[in-house]
């Protein structure tokens, strides 16, 4: 289930055919592309890693405004992608990439 909740995907426990995808690439599946205006509980993800990685200071509430954009193009520069602001396929790979403490 901890490898299910890394790659964005609903931590149930079955390997179903998602995680399978996700196990093989290694990286989040079929991920919607975020940016500025975006809202729901996929910003709020993306807001609680970045926060845990160091780059968003704000508060997690589902919007992303000017402060997640900010963390967003941080974060892009600091992994060398291209600091577009929008959370397309490379960046939720890296976003992958950042260990969750458990209590999240």
């Amino acid at each position: 289930m901890n490898f299910q909740g890394q790659v964005f995907l609903p931590q149930m426990g079955v390997v179903a055919d998602y995680t399978w995808k996700a196990l093989y690439n290694r990286a989040p599946v079929d991920m919607p592309t975020l940016s500025r205006g975006s809202q729901g509980e996929l910003v709020e993800q993306l807001q609680m890693r970045l926060k845990v990685a160091g780059y968003y200071r704000g508060a997690i509430g589902g919007h992303f405004g000017q402060f997640t954009y900010a963390a967003v193009r941080n974060f892009q520069r600091d992994m060398r992608l291209m600091q577009d602001g929008d959370v397309g396929e490379k960046t939720w790979y890296a976003l992958s990439k950042v260990v969750m403490p458990s209590s999240w």
